[in-house]
């Protein structure tokens, strides 16, 4: 259970930064 939070959680983090970046 935490393996997959914190995978869906990592996958999340980097969609955000890449948002931020390409802003």
């Amino acid at each position: 259970m935490v393996e997959t939070f914190w995978k869906a959680f990592t996958e999340y983090k980097m969609s955000e930064e890449r948002s931020t970046t390409a802003k």
